[in-house]
């Protein structure tokens, strides 16, 4: 079943899969940080 919510967030061109994987991996230092500061 296609869902055409969601398949309107995945990216057509598959060079943006790294750029993805690294905004991920940014978000998630940044939330571990932002946990550490407010403890």
């Amino acid at each position: 079943m296609d869902n055409s919510f969601f398949s309107k967030f995945t990216p057509k061109e598959p060079k943006f899969f790294p750029l993805l994987e690294s905004l991920a991996e940014v978000s998630h230092k940044s939330a571990e940080q932002l946990i550490t500061c407010v403890k």
